[in-house]
């Protein structure tokens, strides 16, 4: 049996290497991005690194996006894009609670 995708924007197969930065100064970790949707992606990274609930994936030719974690399975991750607006809200929200 076959399942019917079920998201609201379809996802497009794509291999791009990406870096994902989890904070000023750490090292940038490598990861392959395999799908992406006008909303978010699916990540599969080097290795099982610590990776917080938001952080930046950088494409080295054109640019970066701001990101949050949705699930996690080993080395895989779905992420859903923010806008930077969206992550500073949080941000302060966390500080003030």
């Amino acid at each position: 049996m076959i399942l019917a995708e079920q998201r609201e924007h379809a996802r497009k197969r794509k291999h791009y290497i990406v870096r994902v930065q989890v904070g000023n100064g750490l090292p940038l970790i490598r990861g392959m991005l395999s799908d992406v949707s006008e909303r978010g992606a699916r990540l599969s990274l080097a290795s099982e690194s610590h990776i917080p609930p938001e952080f930046t994936m950088i494409f080295p030719a054109s640019g970066s996006r701001q990101c949050r974690m949705v699930w996690r399975t080993g080395q895989d991750i779905g992420v859903e894009f923010v806008s930077p607006e969206a992550a500073t809200v949080r941000k302060l929200r966390a500080k003030l609670s």
